[in-house]
């Protein structure tokens, strides 16, 4: 008997049969399992309740003549739990019974929305995903030196100072009128420029005489006081950038109004020392007479870039 034939037994006698040729007739509907086999030339069907088991030494071939079904338990997958893969090995991708995709391991982050608190460092040809911090914030590598949110054309200040003596004090020409007054945040950033757009000093006093404004870009090195001829030195002259004219003079009753309106004079501030400020020494070019240290009020506006 060859190793692919099975000796069967029948009323016709005793002969072998190919198991290829076995086939359940019922296709395993149960109660009765029914097999056509051909013993001697007469082709006989041997049933039983339950199903007939055939026990093979060799793998054998099956032939299915009508449809297979395949079914598992859980829908959408093809384990309730996912195998343990070796290197090189591939799974199918499978889904939980909610159809959400069942994964080796788990993600998790400390903070809602980023994968970490802080960014990795990547190496040469590395990617990494886009993170954010716990607002919604887009992280960076890099922060930007400034951030300005809805301006657009500039970015208008004002500054505004008080000045004048302790006692009543009369200041001819080239006398300085105060000492250098400072501008803090004339740039919005560490060496930044701007537009100076118009300057106006109110007097407790009636005055048509001008009167100059000379702006720093530092502070001034040299020692300027009020009362003082105005004689710069030799390490401010780097520092000097510009000079307002004040010779429209407006009479208020007692008071005088002065304005100088330039067309948008520029400035920066210093760019080595890093600074955001200015500084601006008000000189007498006439007899100009103050008594107290609230008579000249000095205002500017500038467009800061």
């Amino acid at each position: 008997m060859a190793g692919s034939d099975i000796s069967i037994t029948t009323a016709n006698g005793t002969g072998t049969v190919p198991i290829a040729t076995l086939r359940d007739i019922n296709q395993n509907v149960s109660p009765v399992h029914v097999v056509a086999v051909n013993v001697n030339g007469v082709t006989t069907q041997v049933s039983s309740a339950t199903p007939m088991p055939v026990s093979i030494a060799a793998p054998i071939a099956v032939t299915q003549s009508g449809n297979w079904t395949i079914s598992s338990q859980t829908s959408g997958q093809y384990n309730s739990t996912l195998p343990t893969l070796g290197n090189t090995q591939t799974g199918p991708l499978q889904t939980d019974q909610n159809g959400r995709l069942l994964i080796s391991g788990s993600i998790s982050a400390s903070t809602s929305g980023q994968y970490n608190s802080t960014l990795p460092t990547l190496l040469s040809g590395q990617l990494g995903a886009l993170q954010t911090d716990a607002n919604g914030r887009l992280l960076t590598l890099t922060s930007p030196s400034e951030s300005h949110l809805g301006e657009v054309g500039g970015n208008i200040a004002k500054f505004q100072a008080q000045f004048g003596p302790s006692s009543s004090t009369q200041y001819s020409a080239g006398i300085c009128m105060s000492a250098p007054i400072e501008i803090p945040n004339a740039g919005r950033v560490a060496g930044g420029t701007g537009m100076m757009m118009g300057a106006s000093l109110s007097l407790a006093a009636v005055n048509v005489q001008p009167v100059d404004l000379v702006f720093f870009t530092s502070q001034p090195g040299g020692t300027y006081t009020s009362g003082a001829t105005f004689n710069p030195a030799p390490i401010d002259l780097p520092k000097l950038s510009k000079s307002f004219h004040l010779t429209d003079w407006t009479p208020l009753g007692s008071a005088t109004l002065g304005e100088a309106t330039p067309s948008g004079k520029f400035y920066n501030c210093d760019d080595r020392t890093k600074t955001q400020s200015l500084w601006v020494l008000p000189i007498a070019r006439g007899n100009i007479t103050l008594a107290t240290t609230t008579d000249a009020t000095l205002t500017l506006h500038m467009s800061r870039n």
